[in-house]
C-alpha cells in the first residue's frame, strides 16, 4: 500500500510518501519530498521543514496503522 500526504508551506510543497512492506502491511517506510525532489540528506534540511515533514509522517502512519522501522 502507498499513501501520500502533502501541504504547501512558505511557497514549498512538502510531501510524505508512506509505503508498506510487501510481506507486512503494518510495517513500512517513509520518503520525504520538497517540491517533488526527494530528501536524501535529512541533517542538511532546515529544522522547521524537518519538524513539519516528521509530523506529517507520524500523522499518516498513525492513520494507516503503519509502524516505521
Amino acid at each position: 500500500m502507498k499513501a501520500l500526504e502533502m501541504i504547501n508551506y512558505e511557497g514549498k510543497r512538502l510531501s510524505v510518501l508512506v509505503e508498506t512492506k510487501p510481506e507486512d502491511d503494518t510495517k513500512g517506510y517513509v520518503s520525504y519530498f520538497i517540491d517533488g525532489i526527494q530528501i536524501t540528506d535529512w541533517p542538511k534540511l532546515v529544522k522547521r521543514y524537518q519538524r513539519i515533514l516528521a509530523a506529517l509522517a507520524v500523522n499518516l502512519c498513525e492513520g494507516l496503522g503503519v509502524t516505521i522501522n
